[in-house]
């Protein structure tokens, strides 16, 4: 009877032991998807060396450098130059949130209302230097436009929330509590 028992717990043993070991592989692949997704998001990849959020960044600078041009030549309350600061300041907020929806939502608002800024600012009279600073900063706002779609991370994000859905992921993912990652697209 006691070989029995030892048979018993021995198998029970084994059974536990690779349990755990398939929880713990089971979220750790998970967790590598989700950490593949967001160093794309912050920080590229081989590829594309510059990331999402350096474009954003780099996006909101150019547009800030852009509003101290206009004030140069625009009235302070001008609707295009007041839009564009706010929209710098929602863009950086919603960076800090790392709210990727309304990360892309801000950025979408801000490049409309940088367009709006450049083309008033294209019928003021320019002094040489500023000419050339409008026309630099608002290619990078066009340059970020055309980067970001390119960056793999909408990819990456979903192939993790697939995962999180599936049979076993979505046990792993409710076990480790780890949420789906929001796509840096509308809605």
């Amino acid at each position: 009877m006691s070989l029995l028992k030892n048979k018993l717990f021995a198998s029970a043993s084994m059974i536990a032991v690779g349990l755990i070991a398939m929880a713990f592989s089971g979220i750790y692949g998970l967790n590598s998807l989700r950490a593949r997704a967001e160093a794309l998001f912050d920080e590229g990849s081989r590829q594309k060396p510059v990331s999402i959020q350096e474009n954003l960044d780099d996006s909101a600078a150019a547009a800030q450098n852009m509003s101290r041009v206009a004030r140069r030549y625009l009235p302070e309350d001008n609707a295009a130059l007041v839009k564009v600061e706010d929209d710098v300041n929602t863009l950086q907020y919603y960076g800090e949130t790392r709210n990727r929806v309304q990360q892309y939502v801000a950025f979408n608002t801000l490049y409309a209302a940088a367009d709006t800024l450049f083309k008033e600012l294209g019928d003021a009279a320019l002094s040489d230097t500023d000419a050339q600073y409008r026309l630099s900063t608002y290619a990078v706002i066009q340059s970020a436009k055309t980067n970001i779609p390119k960056s793999g991370y909408n990819d990456a994000a979903r192939t993790y929330n697939e995962y999180c859905r599936s049979a076993p992921g979505y046990f792993w993912a409710v076990l480790a509590n780890l949420q789906p990652l929001l796509l840096f697209q509308e809605g």
